[in-house]
Order: structure tokens, then sequence, then C-alpha cells
């Protein structure tokens, strides 16, 4: 890679993915926003409703933040 396309080609995707380091700060803020929304508080005991709320919004949570940076993950494996 070094010989054919030069020493720029290994930083090619470096601005996209910087981009790429808030997916944890949209994943976060979009589950604690969402169980807010939804009532849920932490630190009650067990039951099978506190175990599904924060199982499903933490699936959604991840679910937004990989549509939300999906074009700027497209954009740094193009480069």
């Amino acid at each position: 890679m070094l010989l054919n396309e030069g020493p720029k080609s290994f930083f090619r995707g470096y601005i996209p993915s910087l981009f790429l380091a808030t997916y944890g700060m949209i994943q976060m803020y979009s589950y604690e926003n969402i169980n807010f929304l939804l009532g849920y508080q932490s630190g009650l005991k067990m039951t099978w409703d506190n175990f599904m709320i924060p199982f499903m919004t933490g699936g959604f949570s991840k679910c937004f933040a990989s549509a939300t940076l999906m074009p700027v993950n497209v954009v740094r494996l193009r480069l």
C-alpha cells in the first residue's frame, strides 16, 4: 500500500473515524432519554417489567446510534 498509493493512503479514513467516536455518546444519550420517557426507575426490585424495559431500550438505542452514524460509516469505508 505504501509503494502503490503513498503514505497518505494510511490516513484516508481518519476524519470520518473521528465522527464515529460519538457513537457511544449517542447511544447512552438516547438510552437515558428513552428510559426517562417510559418512566423506568433504577434500583427497584427486579421484576419482569423492570428487566425488559432496560433490555429493550438498550437494543433500540444501539439501533438508533447505528442508523444515525451509517452515512459517516459508509464514507469512511469508501475512502
